[in-house]
């Protein structure tokens, strides 16, 4: 999750979600405003710490949110910052995929397949 400071009277909000994230995979979506992390009110210059809470991988994390006038709450387990950083260059790779196939590359010809690369996507959500 990336987050922006909050304006006048808003929350965190956030700015984009990295695919394959386990912010991405509960449905949390950029302009979503964070109010409360494990019960605690955001605090806007500590909402990284909040959010990486004790570090642990696999940590539960419950963030109560607020999607246009919708206040609702997601359960999410963290994972490292290279388990993210994995799945967003899945997500690159299999984007220049699909362009080069667009473009009439062969894919017959080329050394990676968009199949081999969602299998890849599936085993790093499932670490």
């Amino acid at each position: 999750i990336f987050c922006t400071r909050p304006d006048a009277g808003r929350h965190n909000v956030i700015s984009e979600v990295v695919p394959g994230s386990p912010a991405f995979l509960n449905d949390i979506m950029a302009a979503d405003e964070i109010l409360f992390i494990d019960g605690h009110q955001v605090q806007a210059d500590k909402v990284v710490d909040q959010l990486r809470g004790s570090g642990f991988v696999g940590s539960i994390c419950r963030l109560t949110l607020r999607r246009d006038t919708r206040r609702f709450e997601v359960t999410v387990t963290r994972c490292s910052t290279q388990d993210v950083a994995q799945a967003k260059e899945i997500k690159e790779r299999v984007t220049s995929f699909r362009k080069l196939v667009a473009a009439g590359a062969d894919a017959s010809r080329l050394e990676v397949t968009e199949a081999s690369l969602a299998i890849e996507a599936a085993a790093a959500v499932l670490v």
